[in-house]
Protein backbone atom coordinates (compact mmCIF):
# COMPACT_ATOMS: atom_id res chain seq x y z
CA UNK A 1 0.00 0.00 0.00
CA UNK A 2 1.25 3.47 -0.86
CA UNK A 3 1.76 5.98 1.92
CA UNK A 4 -0.88 8.71 2.05
CA UNK A 5 0.23 11.99 0.48
CA UNK A 6 -1.38 15.40 1.06
CA UNK A 7 -0.63 18.38 -1.23
CA UNK A 8 -1.57 21.98 -0.50
CA UNK A 9 -0.50 25.53 -1.32
CA UNK A 10 -0.73 28.91 0.34
CA UNK A 11 -1.73 30.20 -3.11
CA UNK A 12 -4.98 28.22 -2.84
CA UNK A 13 -6.18 28.30 0.77
CA UNK A 14 -8.77 25.65 1.49
CA UNK A 15 -7.81 23.38 -1.43
CA UNK A 16 -6.25 20.08 -0.36
CA UNK A 17 -5.24 17.15 -2.56
CA UNK A 18 -5.38 13.81 -0.73
CA UNK A 19 -4.07 10.61 -2.31
CA UNK A 20 -6.80 8.02 -2.72
CA UNK A 21 -7.37 5.16 -0.31
CA UNK A 22 -9.56 2.02 -0.48
CA UNK A 23 -12.52 3.81 1.11
CA UNK A 24 -12.62 6.21 -1.86
CA UNK A 25 -13.04 3.51 -4.50
CA UNK A 26 -16.84 3.53 -4.75
CA UNK A 27 -16.97 7.32 -5.09
CA UNK A 28 -14.31 7.24 -7.81
CA UNK A 29 -16.12 4.42 -9.62
CA UNK A 30 -19.41 6.34 -9.59
CA UNK A 31 -17.76 9.51 -10.90
CA UNK A 32 -15.96 7.61 -13.65
CA UNK A 33 -19.12 5.74 -14.69
CA UNK A 34 -21.15 8.97 -14.74
CA UNK A 35 -18.59 10.53 -17.10
CA UNK A 36 -17.51 7.40 -19.02
CA UNK A 37 -18.29 9.03 -22.38
CA UNK A 38 -15.42 11.49 -21.70
CA UNK A 39 -12.76 8.79 -21.30
CA UNK A 40 -10.94 6.21 -23.39
CA UNK A 41 -12.42 3.36 -21.34
CA UNK A 42 -16.12 3.99 -21.94
CA UNK A 43 -17.60 0.82 -20.50
CA UNK A 44 -19.15 0.89 -17.04
CA UNK A 45 -16.79 -0.23 -14.27
CA UNK A 46 -17.94 -2.79 -11.71
CA UNK A 47 -16.92 -2.71 -8.04
CA UNK A 48 -14.78 -5.80 -8.65
CA UNK A 49 -12.99 -4.16 -11.60
CA UNK A 50 -12.42 -1.02 -9.55
CA UNK A 51 -10.86 -3.08 -6.75
CA UNK A 52 -8.60 -4.91 -9.25
CA UNK A 53 -7.52 -1.57 -10.71
CA UNK A 54 -6.76 -0.20 -7.23
CA UNK A 55 -4.71 -3.26 -6.29
CA UNK A 56 -2.53 -2.72 -9.38
CA UNK A 57 -2.43 1.07 -8.88
CA UNK A 58 -1.18 0.52 -5.30
CA UNK A 59 1.94 -1.23 -6.61
CA UNK A 60 2.93 1.54 -9.06
CA UNK A 61 5.21 4.01 -7.23
CA UNK A 62 4.89 6.77 -9.85
CA UNK A 63 1.11 6.72 -10.27
CA UNK A 64 -0.94 9.02 -8.03
CA UNK A 65 -4.62 9.98 -7.93
CA UNK A 66 -5.82 12.65 -5.55
CA UNK A 67 -9.22 13.60 -4.23
CA UNK A 68 -9.75 17.35 -4.36
CA UNK A 69 -11.10 18.83 -1.14
CA UNK A 70 -12.43 22.38 -1.01
CA UNK A 71 -12.97 23.86 2.47
CA UNK A 72 -16.12 25.54 1.11
CA UNK A 73 -17.80 22.12 0.85
CA UNK A 74 -18.07 19.19 3.21
CA UNK A 75 -17.20 16.54 0.61
CA UNK A 76 -14.65 15.92 -2.18
CA UNK A 77 -15.31 18.01 -5.30
CA UNK A 78 -13.44 15.78 -7.75
CA UNK A 79 -10.15 14.11 -8.45
CA UNK A 80 -7.12 14.22 -10.71
CA UNK A 81 -4.02 12.14 -11.10
CA UNK A 82 -0.66 11.74 -12.72
CA UNK A 83 1.64 8.92 -13.67
CA UNK A 84 5.15 8.70 -15.04
CA UNK A 85 5.04 7.07 -18.46
CA UNK A 86 8.38 6.44 -20.14
CA UNK A 87 9.91 9.93 -20.27
CA UNK A 88 6.85 12.08 -19.59
CA UNK A 89 4.19 12.80 -16.99
CA UNK A 90 0.62 11.93 -17.97
CA UNK A 91 -2.16 13.91 -16.25
CA UNK A 92 -5.26 11.71 -16.12
CA UNK A 93 -8.56 10.93 -14.38
CA UNK A 94 -9.59 14.58 -14.08
CA UNK A 95 -13.16 14.35 -12.77
CA UNK A 96 -15.58 16.82 -11.24
CA UNK A 97 -18.35 15.76 -8.87
CA UNK A 98 -21.81 16.21 -10.38
CA UNK A 99 -22.87 18.83 -7.83
CA UNK A 100 -19.84 21.07 -8.42
CA UNK A 101 -20.47 23.92 -10.88
CA UNK A 102 -18.13 24.15 -13.87
CA UNK A 103 -17.22 27.69 -12.81
CA UNK A 104 -15.74 26.41 -9.53
CA UNK A 105 -12.06 27.31 -9.20
CA UNK A 106 -11.24 24.23 -7.08
CA UNK A 107 -10.07 22.13 -10.04
CA UNK A 108 -7.98 24.97 -11.45
CA UNK A 109 -6.23 25.41 -8.12
CA UNK A 110 -5.82 21.63 -7.78
CA UNK A 111 -4.22 21.37 -11.24
CA UNK A 112 -1.83 24.22 -10.38
CA UNK A 113 -0.89 22.58 -7.08
CA UNK A 114 -0.37 19.22 -8.81
CA UNK A 115 1.68 20.50 -11.76
CA UNK A 116 3.94 22.56 -9.48
CA UNK A 117 4.49 19.51 -7.28
CA UNK A 118 5.27 17.40 -10.35
CA UNK A 119 7.69 20.00 -11.74
CA UNK A 120 9.58 20.03 -8.43
CA UNK A 121 9.73 16.22 -8.21
CA UNK A 122 10.35 15.29 -11.86
CA UNK A 123 12.22 16.94 -14.70
CA UNK A 124 9.87 15.60 -17.36
CA UNK A 125 7.33 17.19 -19.73
CA UNK A 126 3.80 17.30 -18.30
CA UNK A 127 1.26 16.06 -20.85
CA UNK A 128 -2.33 14.89 -21.19
CA UNK A 129 -4.36 12.97 -23.76
CA UNK A 130 -7.91 14.30 -23.88
CA UNK A 131 -10.75 13.11 -26.11
CA UNK A 132 -11.48 15.70 -28.79
CA UNK A 133 -15.09 16.22 -27.65
CA UNK A 134 -14.17 16.56 -23.96
CA UNK A 135 -14.54 20.13 -22.61
CA UNK A 136 -11.47 19.40 -20.46
CA UNK A 137 -9.31 19.99 -23.57
CA UNK A 138 -10.31 23.66 -23.61
CA UNK A 139 -9.94 23.88 -19.81
CA UNK A 140 -6.42 22.41 -20.02
CA UNK A 141 -5.45 25.00 -22.63
CA UNK A 142 -6.49 27.72 -20.17
CA UNK A 143 -3.87 26.25 -17.80
CA UNK A 144 -0.91 26.36 -20.17
CA UNK A 145 -1.40 23.05 -21.99
CA UNK A 146 -0.74 23.45 -25.70
CA UNK A 147 -1.77 21.05 -28.48
CA UNK A 148 1.22 19.09 -29.77
CA UNK A 149 -0.65 16.47 -31.79
CA UNK A 150 -3.74 14.41 -32.42
CA UNK A 151 -4.33 10.72 -32.41
CA UNK A 152 -6.88 7.94 -32.57
CA UNK A 153 -7.40 5.05 -30.20
CA UNK A 154 -10.19 2.51 -30.59
CA UNK A 155 -12.07 4.83 -32.99
CA UNK A 156 -11.80 7.77 -30.56
CA UNK A 157 -10.07 10.98 -31.59
CA UNK A 158 -7.97 12.74 -28.97
CA UNK A 159 -5.79 15.80 -28.50
CA UNK A 160 -2.25 15.37 -27.21
CA UNK A 161 -1.42 18.35 -24.97
CA UNK A 162 1.74 19.49 -23.19
CA UNK A 163 2.00 22.12 -20.49
CA UNK A 164 4.24 25.05 -21.32
CA UNK A 165 6.36 25.54 -18.15
CA UNK A 166 6.39 29.30 -18.79
CA UNK A 167 2.58 29.36 -18.58
CA UNK A 168 2.36 27.32 -15.35
CA UNK A 169 0.98 29.38 -12.47
CA UNK A 170 3.57 29.51 -9.69
CA UNK A 171 2.15 27.85 -6.58
CA UNK A 172 4.37 27.04 -3.60
CA UNK A 173 3.47 23.45 -2.68
CA UNK A 174 3.65 21.66 0.64
CA UNK A 175 3.79 17.86 0.36
CA UNK A 176 3.09 15.91 3.53
CA UNK A 177 3.26 12.17 3.92
CA UNK A 178 0.44 11.28 6.28
CA UNK A 179 2.60 8.69 8.04
CA UNK A 180 5.05 11.26 9.39
CA UNK A 181 3.79 14.66 8.16
CA UNK A 182 7.23 15.80 7.01
CA UNK A 183 7.79 17.75 3.79
CA UNK A 184 9.09 15.64 0.94
CA UNK A 185 9.43 16.31 -2.76
CA UNK A 186 10.48 12.92 -4.10
CA UNK A 187 7.92 10.43 -5.32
Amino acid sequence: MKPALILSSTAAPGIILESIRPEHLELLRLWKNNHSHRFFHQEKITSSQQRQWFDAYSTRPHDWIFLIHDAATKHPVGCLGYRVLDKEIDIYNVLRAEDVPSRSRAHSHALNILTNHIAAAHQLPIRARVLADNPAARWARLHGFQPIGRGHEAELEYHFLEQDPLRRAAYPVTAKWASDCTNQNSL
